[in-house]
């Protein structure tokens, strides 16, 4: 479960979170155009993806792997899912993305073909 740690995948331990620039940008994107959508949306966005960035690294082990290595975690209220590889303790945030985007494009990122 989530690469080589042992023990308990649920124990909730602080890990380094490192986000791509790709998904940076995607958030940065989604920011943009919930706040265009109505004035102060954005920030619950924002709220929303630093809310399950919390729990990934307190408790990465609870989201499936959908991918190989790839875990998802949906935001609530939200259609944008958190996609990361967990390893040890580094959990690699690939993605932010929206439920209707190509998932060909983050299965790409995981061989590193995008950063």
């Amino acid at each position: 479960m989530g690469g080589s740690q042992t023990g308990n995948p649920q124990a909730e331990t602080s890990r380094e979170l490192i986000i791509k620039t790709v998904a940076k940008t995607e958030t940065a994107d989604a920011h943009n155009w919930y706040e265009e959508q109505r004035r102060g949306l954005s920030g619950e966005f924002i709220a929303a993806v630093e809310s399950v960035l919390g729990v990934i690294q307190r408790t990465p082990g609870r989201y499936p792997a959908v991918h190989g290595e790839v875990r998802k975690a949906r935001l609530a209220r939200f259609p944008n899912a958190i996609y990361f590889i967990w390893r040890d303790d580094l959990i690699s945030v690939l993605a932010i993305y929206h439920a209707k985007r190509d998932p060909q494009r983050l299965i790409e990122r995981q061989k590193g073909k995008t950063t």
